[in-house]
């Protein structure tokens, strides 16, 4: 990894960044990771490098999730966006939060992409065309999913017993 911006907690042109999500792709030979220098990363696992960088955020990246296809990677981030990278063609970004992003999850079937923001909104995205479906208000705390997007919980999560 490449040395992260100067942090509280790491001194400056330390070797860390910080990593704020991981994620699996569906058969396990790559590991997306996204950190507060606005990069995502893919790992390739069994050989422990880095086989792609994606730069190009504004501000920091939240999360990532591969489709369940393994096809489509998507990202969130605090600039506002949910980003997707498909196999075979350019990054499509989708607008519509007026705020941080701060988790997507696909439907298991991969066929819509769901988006929680500082809104206090879940956004769903039709994948194929990029088309916006619905906006699910309502929230009266931040929203954020589960990896299946089955389940929803306030941000930032609060224990349970």
């Amino acid at each position: 990894m490449r040395n992260a911006p100067a942090h509280p907690r790491f001194p400056a042109g330390g070797p860390f960044t910080e990593v704020s999500q991981a994620a699996y792709s569906p058969d396990g030979e790559l590991l997306a990771t996204v950190d507060v220098d606005h990069t995502v990363r893919l790992w390739d696992v069994a050989r422990h490098r880095v086989v792609a960088t994606f730069t190009g955020r504004r501000e920091s990246v939240f999360s990532v999730v591969f489709a369940p296809d393994g096809r489509t990677l998507a990202s969130a981030g605090w600039d506002g966006t949910v980003r997707l990278r498909p196999s075979r063609r350019p990054l499509d970004t989708l607008t519509g939060h007026t705020g941080d992003v701060f988790s997507v999850a696909f439907a298991p079937d991969g066929r819509t992409l769901a988006s929680a923001g500082a809104d206090r909104t879940v956004r769903l995205w039709y994948v194929a065309t990029h088309r916006q479906l619905a906006v699910l208000a309502g929230h009266t705390d931040y929203p954020t999913m589960s990896r299946s997007a089955r389940t929803a919980a306030p941000w930032p999560a609060r224990a349970t017993s």
